[in-house]
């Protein structure tokens, strides 16, 4: 009887400390997806904001619009263009055909 009566407290004992773990293991997912969704969601508020200094900086007539010459005389600066192309992540040779395709489209 007491041989029974220690098996089965250990059993139990096994079966909650799995219990708990599985728990705490499925917790910890759901925190690390939703801090993912959290460093993207900042992430992309903060290439938002890169994008719009870059576009104000790129308007220099400040009508609110980026024609082809203010493209091109921006992207001839070197650091200028060097920042064009991280910010937006495209070559300036696909902006420069882009805007090229789109004013004589």
């Amino acid at each position: 009887f007491v041989f029974f009566l220690i098996t089965s407290s250990w059993t139990l004992l096994s079966i909650l400390t799995a219990v708990v773990s599985d728990n705490m293991i499925h917790t910890t997912s759901q925190q690390d997806k939703l801090l993912q969704i959290q460093l993207a969601e900042e992430t992309h508020k903060e290439h938002i904001r890169e994008l719009t200094a870059l576009f104000s900086d790129m308007d220099a007539d400040e009508d609110g619009t980026i024609d082809k010459d203010e493209l091109e005389s921006y992207l001839r600066d070197p650091d200028k263009s060097a920042k064009f192309t991280q910010v937006c992540r495209v070559p300036c040779a696909d902006a420069m055909e882009v805007m090229s395709v789109l004013s004589h489209g």
